[in-house]
């Protein structure tokens, strides 16, 4: 899923690389716990570059019931905003 969304990225001219620190800051690219990414766009927010990140997240097993959804800073990798829902 993140190698499919890495490729569509880099076809719409998006850096790769930044994309996936974006992934790693969102907690994507761990290996603890069940969060995977299923959707990502790149915006303004606050007149700020972001991408927004999109995760479906299982809790202490792979039943994936809650959405976490992250803007994420291009220039600092901040977390710009977050909300979680089930």
């Amino acid at each position: 899923m993140i190698t499919n969304m890495e490729n569509q990225a880099g076809s719409l001219g998006e850096n790769v690389n930044v994309f996936d620190s974006v992934l790693t800051h969102a907690g994507c690219m761990g290996t603890a716990g069940y969060l995977l990414p299923i959707y990502a766009e790149r915006a303004q927010y606050n007149n700020q570059e972001v991408w927004i990140v999109e995760s479906i997240l299982g809790l202490s097993k792979p039943v994936f019931g809650y959405h976490k959804y992250f803007v994420i800073g291009i220039a600092k990798y901040d977390t710009l905003y977050a909300v979680y829902t089930k």
